[in-house]
């Protein structure tokens, strides 16, 4: 019997069409709404999900390769006030930065996505790294003395 599993269970993962015996499926797979006979419709609704979520994926794709070329293109420059060793008086967190990208640029950036070890303390240009999508890019800050 073909069946179509609902849920990952040791042999079989989800949405993975499989023919197993008639008694486990009948006795255990369908009681238990791990798995549903694999008919026609269902079979082809699993074809059909399955197109679109590499579709879905496909477009999320685009849009984080297309999200990461802009921010690895974009340079900030920060005005900060500073003491004479050009030390800032504050520090640039990636609080502040996700509000530059939103405000100046108007994308939207998670700030646990912009990977600071620490806060911005010094006069100069900084690389700081973003994680978007398990995918790195580098964002140049210049801080300026005010």
């Amino acid at each position: 019997m073909k069946v179509i599993f609902l849920k990952d269970i040791p042999g079989a993962k989800k949405d993975q069409i499989k023919e197993v015996s008639s008694g486990y499926a009948l006795n255990y797979l369908l009681p238990q709404k791990l798995a549903v006979i694999a008919t026609l419709e269902k079979i082809t609704a699993l074809e059909n999900k399955a197109i679109s979520q590499r579709e879905n994926t496909q477009k999320t794709n685009s849009k984080t390769e297309k999200l990461l070329k802009t921010i690895k293109n974009l340079k900030i420059e920060i005005k900060a006030k500073a003491n004479q060793e050009g030390h800032l008086f504050g520090g640039v967190s990636n609080e502040d930065l996700q509000k530059i990208l939103k405000e100046k640029f108007n994308l939207d950036i998670n700030k646990e996505a912009i990977e600071l070890p620490h806060h911005l303390k010094t006069i100069g240009n900084h690389k700081i790294s973003i994680k978007i999508a398990n995918q790195n890019t580098e964002l140049i800050v210049r801080i300026k003395a005010e």
